[in-house]
């Protein structure tokens, strides 16, 4: 993928990601991360140590996921401030994921005959 004409693009493809799978970028990227553990419980700790700024809030990312019906969350019995994200559906989030890839690729093949 030719980066400097996905930059050039990526508006355009962050606006058709909101319209067609109601997600933004920051959460394909938080759906990435989950499909590379391949689990179907973490910690959200556990999750947010492989995102690229650590810092980053991803709590309302992680509604919006829970919204969509990809994941629940709890709390720790022990530990309230500790939450579990579970039932994560891995497959719901590869077919998701191949569509934001479509979207990539059909967007930027689009730019590129003009």
């Amino acid at each position: 993928m030719n980066m400097i004409t996905y930059e050039e693009k990526r508006s355009l493809i962050k606006k058709v990601i909101k319209q067609n799978l109601n997600l933004t970028f920051n959460e394909i990227v938080i759906l990435d991360k989950l499909l590379y553990i391949n689990k179907e419980s973490i910690e959200a700790v556990e999750l947010k140590k492989l995102l690229y700024n650590q810092n980053t809030p991803i709590s309302i990312q992680i509604n919006n996921l829970i919204e969509l019906g990809l994941l629940k969350k709890s709390r720790d019995a022990y530990d309230e401030r500790c939450i579990h994200l579970h039932d994560i559906d891995l497959s719901k989030i590869k077919s998701i994921l191949e569509q934001y890839h479509t979207i990539v690729t059909s967007v930027l093949n689009t730019s590129t005959k003009k």
